[in-house]
């Protein structure tokens, strides 16, 4: 893994493995560049690696992630400027021009003039592709350097934008946090201002809203007494005071910010001082220069090949007497002439282009460090102040929440006013409810007692049925009992509400309209939906509440149970209610209750909204307005709806009305013509008249049941639901036309009714000619009298049956059209129940289309995220094909140039250096477009047909020196048996002058493996035979190793081989050894002194004791130096 030094651009490569930690790597680089591990910050892709985590955590090591290494101690504030790491320039090693003198030639001893001059030539020209060859080295090595510096400057470049990329995200959180802030310091600022600006109003609204009389006393009338009016004003201007305060911190804070954010993008903006761009131009301009000097080199190592070959020739020429110096010396001239006036300059000329160039390399490294450390610094400096307004971020919030508790305490001003009116409908509600409570408990008394009297009815018909047994029996077996009496008692409780009803709540609370100078809420509509249905019936009081209670559970996110009309006759069958009926006192007392519960929810939801203010400071999402308004549309059209339903209920009951007036008028007629048949009649009708009444009686039986029928079916009684919202017009117009056919048939039976009496006129008449004439066929009457009372009867019963038949077909009229209006109410009670279902619905839908918005708004993060990915694997994948196509044509030319390499080293040994030659010349003249890797490949080429020419020369020079050297080689063998014989001679002299030498005895001075003679003194010790040498004696133990092995000439003398001298001083002797008396000794020659003075020599006298080796063969010598 590649580590790039930001300070200098150094890179360092170190091998780690994925489980490798942060801290290994940052130990390693202590170790390598001297900087401690708390010194240093590793940042990849803006990111910086904790030393805690391992690499795999960041996805590293990889090719495509840069790890750039920052020195913290540079980033401190006046840190000074780190010292650029310059490069040194190159030193040409030239070679020397050559000698004039030189001899060893072959043609220099040819008695030709020009073809001496060849060699001359041929030691010229190679020192001209010396020289170029020199100078071309230091020049690619001078251009390596440059390409150095560069990329040095490439990663200090890189390194910049990393840690502007790392400052950039903590610019994004922290300007993410200050917008946040800045929202809800505008939505307060927006709130606490209309606070502030509405506080004399509200005040003024306080002072206007009166108490009840019984609340009212001598210092407390309205509700502005209620409270601290000093107190509050103060706190006003208290509070106008911070606000004011807190703006201009807050506009201080914004400036700094705008600053900051000002800084920032300058940064952003600012460039490098160095031109990378321009450097690249310069850097491939002047690898064109290189390239100019290698093919200048290769021009002179085809002039010096040339040459060479010249004098090869004239070598052999010259044997042969067959070659012409002077074209030789003529084709040479010309050559040196262009080496000496146009190629060295050319090669020196781009030589010290490149020496410029390095020169420059290096004032651009010192202005990039700079610019890295300015830029760092920088850097540092704005994340300082990124970090201190974070810090700031955090004091602020804090001051807005003091702001926000300071206000807290002035809001309840606003909120009195609603509380007041809360609580007045909850007084309202809770006598409502403790009316409700007793009239449920008398119904739970009254079902009792009816279960009681249904059992004891129950009991006694047994007893009358069974009951033969005698009473004693019946006692004894328990059936004489009766049930016990249900006594429910409720006690009295909530006796001290105030005494209002629901049209005091309407004065006092002001729910009949919105005050002036109020903000238009969003639950205006429901509550004037509320307050206008209170003059319709139940049924529209609860549809038009339940509308607007879920109208504000879906705005203000509150959820509100109410029940509907169903749910209550569900209620009241399971109370008991006898009939199944509906008790309308239980039900107007549940209504309300549920009205004061309503108005109180009311009063806390506007509160509520006013002190949210007129407008939230970010609107409500699209979707939301569109559904809000959607539903309020569908509670209009249902409210509508309703209204209509409730009027054509109105007026069908009116019909209804009018049509019972009518039919008891008919049956008042009716009854009139029966009495005056029954007068008019004779015995002789009366079982006409007697079927008649019996027919009449029913029929008026009939009518009676469907008036009864009609008016327990009343539609107006039954209706207790409105259309719904979103109710589909295809049944509205079903509906409406149900009404409008009912209205037909009623409006055809009037019509009837009217034309009823020239009808049964015209029908009593024919009915009489009838009866007259069945009357003549039977009997015939007495006189004329009785003629005419029997016609007179006889119409009055035909008029009578005609007007029976046709009020018993008006009756069946009545009786499908009011099954028709029950089929009405059913449909009506139908359409009621899937209005329920249809709000239940929409408030699942509701709900589900909030979830599935988030749930679009996770899906669109997730698809964000996934381009963002996709288009970062597609770049990846690109780049990486690019690579790939770039690899794949370089693996291609390296092929096809080891290719060539393989058929050059293929030929054979004596054309394999023109082959190689042939082929650097080929490579060097295509070199444009090349990659780094070949244009290696071909200066290794290059180099290496450079070294076989050489070897070449010298493979031709050593043949040359090796002849020579064997000519030498035989002159010198015989001249070395000359001087070996003599050596020998020598040798034997010397011998025998060394063993004369060892032999010699030493006399005036005396060292170790020298000869000494010692002979016996007056004292008995042997002492060396000396010229100015005195004092040297033999050891004891020499003495004793001399008289063993030659007793019998160790009495005279002893000669023997030095190897060792001891020199001793004579001291006097110390204390201790006098006091112990002198300890003697005896010499081995018979003389004897102490051991401090063994040899009786004066004080302070130095001698030395000898110890000798004995010799081998000397017997001999001495005798012969003896005898001479």
């Amino acid at each position: 893994m590649l580590i790039h030094v930001a300070q200098n651009g150094k890179k360092f490569e170190l091998d780690c493995q994925a489980s490798t930690s942060v801290d290994v790597v940052q130990k390693a680089l202590a170790t390598l560049m001297g900087v401690p591990p708390a010194e240093q910050m590793l940042i990849c892709r803006d990111l910086r690696l904790e030393p805690s985590r391992t690499l795999g955590h960041y996805g590293l090591p990889a090719e495509d992630k840069h790890v750039f290494l920052f020195n913290r101690s540079s980033l401190v504030a006046d840190a000074p400027i780190p010292e650029a790491d310059l490069v040194d320039d190159v030193e040409l090693e030239l070679p020397g021009e050559p000698s004039r003198l030189e001899i060893g030639h072959p043609l220099d001893e040819s008695p030709n003039p020009l073809l001496r001059a060849l060699p001359s030539y041929e030691r010229q020209f190679r020192y001209h592709y010396q020289k170029a060859q020199a100078i071309w080295r230091g020049s690619q090595q001078r251009y390596d350097l440059c390409r150095q510096l560069f990329a040095e400057m490439e990663v200090q470049a890189m390194a910049i934008q990393t840690a502007r990329g790392n400052m950039d995200i903590y610019y994004s959180h922290m300007k993410q946090r200050y917008d946040e802030f800045t929202r809800s310091c505008q939505e307060q600022h927006r709130k606490h201002s209309d606070i502030l600006g509405n506080f004399e109003r509200d005040m003024e609204r306080l002072r206007n809203t009166e108490l009840h009389p019984v609340l009212k006393t001598e210092s407390r009338s309205t509700l502005l007494d209620c409270l601290n009016d000093q107190g509050i004003r103060k706190w006003a201007d208290d509070c106008a005071t911070s606000h004011t305060h807190f703006e201009a911190k807050v506009g201080e804070l914004r400036a700094q910010f705008t600053g900051l954010q000002r800084n920032v993008e300058d940064l952003k903006m600012t460039e490098p001082d160095v031109d990378l761009e321009h450097i690249e131009d310069q850097m491939d301009e002047h690898q064109a220069a290189v390239d100019e000097q290698a093919s200048i080199l290769q021009s002179l190592s085809k002039d010096l090949n040339t040459v060479k070959k010249l004098v090869e020739d004239c070598v052999s020429g010259q044997l042969t007497s067959s070659l012409r110096p002077l074209d030789a010396v003529a084709a040479l001239d010309p050559m040196s002439e262009v080496h000496i006036n146009n190629h060295l300059p050319t090669v020196e000329h781009c030589d010290a282009r490149l020496s410029g160039l390095v020169q420059h390399m290096n004032k651009c490294k010192v202005a990039m460090t700079r610019c890295v450390h300015t830029q760092l610094q920088s850097v540092a400096a704005l994340q300082r102040r990124i970090r201190d307004m974070r810090n700031q971020l955090v004091g602020y919030r804090e001051a807005m929440q003091r702001q926000e508790e300071v206000f807290a305490e002035l809001l309840l001003v606003r909120k009195v006013a609603s509380s007041y009116r809360a609580c007045l409908a909850e007084v309202v509600r809770r006598k409502a409810y403790a009316e409700l409570y007793t009239r449920k408990a008398g119904q739970l008394a009254e079902r009792m007692a009816r279960d009681r009297d249904a059992e004891v009815a129950r009991r006694e018909e047994f007893m009358r049925q069974q009951g033969l047994l005698p009473r004693e029996i019946l006692e004894g077996m328990g059936l004489s009992g009766v049930p016990s009496q249900c006594e429910v008692n409720v006690p009295t409780f909530d006796s001290s509400l105030l005494d209002i009803d629901v049209a005091d709540l309407q004065n006092l609370a002001q729910i009949g309209g919105v005050p002036e100078e109020r903000p238009k809420s969003r639950l205006g509509g429901g509550s004037r939906q509320l307050s206008a249905s209170m003059s319709g019936s139940g049924a529209m009081i609860t549809s038009t509440m339940v509308g607007s209670q879920k109208a504000g559970a879906f705005e203000g996110g509150g959820d509100v149970s109410i029940m509907t009309g169903v749910e209550r006759r569900e209620t009241s069958v399971e109370g008991g209610v006898a009939g199944g009926g509906y008790d309308m006192e239980v039900e107007n007392a549940w209504l309300r209750s549920e009205y004061a519960a309503a108005v109180a929810m009311l009063c806390t939801l506007e509160e509520e909204e006013e002190a949210g203010g007129e407008e939230s400071a970010e609107p409500a999402p699209p979707r939301r307005r569109e559904a809000a308004q959607r539903v309020s549309e569908a509670l209009r059209r249902k409210d509508e709806h309703a209204q209509f339903l409730q009027e054509s209920l109105a007026r069908q009951k009116q019909q209804l009305e009018a049509y019972e007036q009518r039919i008891r008028e008919v049956e008042a007629q009716l009854s009139e013509q029966h009495k005056k048949s029954h007068q008019a009649l004779g015995e002789a009708s009366g079982t006409a008249e007697g079927g008649s009444v019996v027919t009449a009686e029913k029929g008026g039986d009939m009518g009676g049941e469907d008036v009864t029928s009609l008016e327990k079916s009343n539609p107006s009684e039954r209706v207790e639901e409105a259309r719904p919202a979103g109710l589909d017009q295809t049944m509205v117009d079903a509906t409406l036309g149900e009404t409008r056919m009912l209205e037909s048939g009623m409006g055809s039976v009037v019509r009837d009714m009217e034309e009823g009496g020239v009808s049964a006129s015209q029908e009593g008449g024919g009915a009489s000619g009838r009866v007259e004439e069945a009357g003549g066929k039977r009997t015939e009457p007495k006189d004329e009298a009785d003629t005419a009372r029997h016609k007179a009867s006889g119409a009055d019963v035909a008029h009578d049956v005609t007007l029976r038949r046709e009020l018993h077909q008006l009756q069946e009229a009545l009786s499908h059209r009011t099954a028709a209006c029950v089929d009405a109410e059913g449909r009506v009670q139908a359409l009621t129940a899937e209005v329920a279902d249809l709000n239940t619905q929409l408030k699942r839908n509701a709900d589900l289309l909030s979830e599935c918005q988030v749930n679009c708004a996770h899906l669109e993060n997730h698809l964000h995220e996934a381009r963002e990915t996709a288009q970062t694997n597609l770049v990846t994948a690109e780049r990486r094909g690019k690579e790939y196509d770039s690899l794949r044509a370089k693996s291609v030319r390296m092929h096809g140039l080891l290719d060539r390499l393989n058929r050059c080293l293929a030929a054979p040994s004596d054309a394999f250096p023109e082959a190689l030659s042939n082929l650097a010349a080929s490579l060097s003249n295509g070199g444009l477009g090349r990659a780094e890797d070949e244009e290696v490949f071909v200066g290794s080429v290059r180099q290496l047909a450079e070294q076989v020419n050489q070897l070449v020369q010298q493979r031709g020079d050593l043949l040359a020196r090796i002849q020579h050297a064997e000519d030498a080689k035989a002159r010198l063998v015989k001249q070395v048996e000359v001087a070996s014989e003599k050596l020998r001679s020598l040798a034997v002299k010397h011998e025998r002058a060394v063993q004369i030498g060892k032999e010699k005895i030493c006399f005036t001075s005396f060292n170790v493996h020298e000869l000494a003679v010692f002979l016996p003194n007056g004292v008995g010790h042997y002492e060396a035979v000396n010229c100015n040498c005195p004092y040297y004696f033999l050891a004891e133990e020499s003495v004793l190793l001399f008289r063993h092995h030659q007793p019998e000439s160790a009495h005279k003398y002893i000669v023997g081989q030095i190897v060792h001298i001891d020199h001793n001083v004579t001291r006097p002797p110390s204390p201790e050894s006098m006091a112990g008396g002198l300890i003697e000794g005896k010499n081995e020659g018979g003389g004897r002194g102490p051991r401090w003075n063994p040899f009786g020599l004066p004080l302070g006298t130095d001698y030395f004791v000898v110890t000798v080796a004995m010799v081998p063969d000397l017997t001999t010598s001495l005798q012969r130096v003896t005898s001479s």
